[in-house]
């Protein structure tokens, strides 16, 4: 986003203009209005899409180890093996306990990076809430730094006594 005033580059995240001085807040409110509603339905699509997903992915995860467990205890437990077959049990279910957290501890960090309404027509740029670091400028020296200094004059001779 760039201020209407100056023309500096801002970010969304501004509420006043850093050369100018500029009020942004209603400028940032009136730009995230215009987001048009196409684009809002595409996100609103994605987002159910995305939802939906999670759910057919977790059901068949969740069939999956209900499968799984039911062969354990068919296969090993019915065969007289109970320790290890309850041991087995046990380990699939931490697996996939621990699986299951760490997917969703993922989905919240994800979600938690993101703000809340991304504009992408808009670049983000890095935090200006700093002042700009003290600059240190020594001029370039010119080429015609020493050339303007008066010439030495030398008086001669004969002009001393003509004056005289």
């Amino acid at each position: 986003m760039h201020c209407p005033n100056c023309g500096t580059k801002t970010s969304t995240e501004q509420k006043f203009c850093r050369s100018c001085g500029l009020s942004l807040d209603e400028l940032a409110r009136v730009l995230t209005e215009q987001l048009p509603e196409a684009r809002a339905r595409l996100l609103e699509r994605q987002q159910k899409v995305e939802q939906w997903l999670g759910r057919v992915s977790g059901a068949f995860v969740a069939m999956f180890v209900c499968a799984l467990i039911v062969g354990v205890v068919w296969g090993v437990i019915m065969k007289g093996q109970i320790l290890s077959g309850l041991l087995l049990l046990a380990f699939i279910i931490g697996a996939v306990a621990s699986l299951s957290l760490v997917v969703y501890n993922e989905s919240l960090k994800e979600k938690l990076g993101q703000p809340a309404a991304p504009d992408p027509a808009l670049p983000v740029s890095a935090p200006t809430g700093k002042l700009l670091s003290e600059s240190h400028f020594e001029p370039v020296p010119s080429v015609t730094e020493r050339t303007t200094e008066l010439l030495a004059v030398e008086e001669r001779q004969g002009a001393k006594s003509r004056r005289q």
